[in-house]
């Protein structure tokens, strides 16, 4: 059964596993920091202007997104933007990923987000 819920901190090890799997697919475009990533999750889970949504099959983690809202720098216009998404190779293209983002997009909308980026 596929369950899309916020993430809590008990959820940071199994998205931090999913990040470092989602990180080795594109080595070249960065170097891995584990403990930038796991200060990034916490971090999300716990600021009211973000959220850290979990895609849940039986019972495992199998994908994440992060995301941010904030007026942009110059206007008041307030825009939700995506932080990271990633999902267990597994499970790519399935509907669970389509539900992240509408999951993500009805955030948003609670957030007053005048778009989404």
């Amino acid at each position: 059964m596929t369950v899309i819920r916020q993430a809590n901190q008990a959820d940071v090890f199994d998205l931090l596993v999913l990040a470092r799997g989602f990180s080795r697919e594109a080595p070249e475009m960065h170097t891995w920091d584990k403990d930038k990533t796991e200060a990034l999750l916490k971090t999300v889970i716990e600021n009211d202007m973000c959220v850290a949504l979990v895609w849940e099959e039986e019972g495992e983690v199998v994908g994440g997104l992060l995301a941010t809202v904030q007026p942009m720098f110059m206007s008041h216009t307030i825009v939700a933007a995506e932080l990271a998404w990633f999902v267990d190779e597994s499970v790519r293209g399935k509907r669970g990923s389509l539900k992240l983002v509408k999951a993500f997009e009805a955030w948003a909308a609670e957030k007053n987000a005048d778009y989404i980026t």
